[in-house]
């Protein structure tokens, strides 16, 4: 079945958004999506944001909604980022944002090659494939991680994470249900 998704929060809250009935998808719940809005409520006015992993594209629509000047949505299905742009167009944000048909990691790669930066970064990997770790160790690599900017992992509460990869430093964690969300920045020499 397919779940009813709607943006929580910001410009365009309330509005609901295409989604796919597939049983591979596992949207970001709303509560989620709007703990992680408020969260970020003071970095997202005028970022530069990456979804990595987007699905639907609700993490980085949201993030949209609530001020970003800009998303990239990567996502490896198809189907999914048809329905990426349709929520674009649905929502107005066509300009703002553009979707990429990629491997997160191949994405991230290329991007870095380009000279993209971006202030928000955020990946919802699979639970099952735990990805998160060379995840992290490829953004840093690639280097779009502006000054200043956050990488946030969702995952599985049961995911073990480090506290450190490379240069990125846990800042925070927080739980929600079965669903935990890390904030990584960039370790700074002070």
């Amino acid at each position: 079945m397919k779940a009813t998704l709607r943006i929580t929060g910001g410009k365009k809250a309330r509005q609901r958004l295409f989604s796919l009935d597939v049983e591979v998808l596992r949207p970001t719940p709303h509560k989620v999506r709007q703990a992680l809005g408020n969260i970020l409520r003071n970095d997202l006015p005028g970022a530069r944001c990456l979804d990595l992993f987007a699905g639907t594209g609700a993490v980085g629509l949201e993030f949209l909604s609530r001020g970003s000047v800009s998303c990239v949505f990567v996502e490896n299905d198809g189907a999914a980022c048809r329905v990426i742009e349709q929520n674009l167009a649905k929502l107005g944000l066509r300009g703002a944002g553009r979707v990429i048909h990629s491997d997160a990691i191949q994405a991230a790669r290329r991007l870095g090659a380009r000279g993209d930066v971006f202030d928000v970064i955020f990946a919802d990997p699979p639970y099952r494939y735990e990805l998160s770790s060379q995840l992290l160790r490829a953004i840093e690599e690639a280097g779009i991680v502006a000054p200043g900017g956050v990488v946030i992992i969702e995952s599985s509460k049961r995911e073990r994470l480090r506290d450190s990869y490379g240069s990125f430093e846990l800042s925070d964690e927080r739980a929600y249900g079965q669903t935990a969300l890390r904030f990584y920045r960039l370790r700074t020499n002070t």
